[in-house]
Parts: structure tokens; C-alpha cells; sequence
């Protein structure tokens, strides 16, 4: 009687989650409505969330991204002016150098916090 011998291939799909293109943190201090925050370049390589957020607030502000643009054509919103102090705030995928500003948040230099944002 002959023996049949079978392989079988058993093909396993793992799901990794998406790695960010990079990140940066640091604090706010003295800021008024109107604060930029420094610029970085997303090459939109990845397929991880694009955001950031605002912790540690001295009062309530909100924050918009936006994809700079050459003068005179107004920079891009590509993330939405949102309430933050904790809560993210995200853009949309998008290759182009990004930045944020600080919405609400008074003339009178007093907001402080510190920002988080991954690309």
C-alpha cells in the first residue's frame, strides 16, 4: 500500500502597524493666536496618521496644519482648525512641507503647552 505525503504550506499574513515617516515634540511658551510652529517636510511615504497634538495647555486654543505654499498663493489647509489641549488633531495625507498654527488662543502672549506632531 503506498503511502501518499502531502506538504501542506501554510501562509500566515501578519499586519504590522504603519511606522511613521518621523515626529518631533517640544513646548510653547508666551504665544499668541497666530503662532506658527516650526516647518517639517512630510514626504507622505508611509501610511501612518499624520497629526499631532497640544497637552499641558496654559488656557483653551485650537490648531490647523497647513501645506506651505509659494507666495502669493495662500499656504493650503490640509488639516482643519480643531479645539486642542489633548485631543489629535489630523491632517490630511499630503507630501509638502507642513506646519501648524495656534488659533483662539489670545493676544496677550500668555499660552504655553507642549506640542507633539507625527508624519
Amino acid at each position: 500500500m503506498a503511502k501518499a505525503v502531502g506538504l501542506v504550506a501554510a501562509c500566515t499574513l501578519v499586519a504590522t502597524p504603519a511606522v511613521a515617516e518621523g515626529s518631533w515634540s517640544g513646548t510653547i511658551s508666551g504665544a499668541n493666536s497666530g503662532f506658527g510652529s516650526r516647518t517639517w517636510v512630510d514626504k507622505n511615504s508611509d501610511a501612518a496618521a499624520n497629526g499631532g497634538r497640544i497637552t499641558s495647555c496654559s488656557r483653551s486654543a485650537s490648531m490647523a496644519f497647513y501645506r506651505n505654499r509659494q507666495y502669493p498663493i495662500p499656504d493650503e489647509v490640509v488639516g482643519v482648525e480643531k479645539p486642542t489641549c489633548t485631543a489629535y488633531v489630523g491632517y490630511k495625507r499630503t507630501a509638502g512641507d507642513i506646519h501648524f498654527t495656534l488659533l483662539k488662543a489670545g493676544t496677550t502672549g500668555t499660552f504655553s503647552g507642549k506640542a507633539a506632531v507625527s508624519y
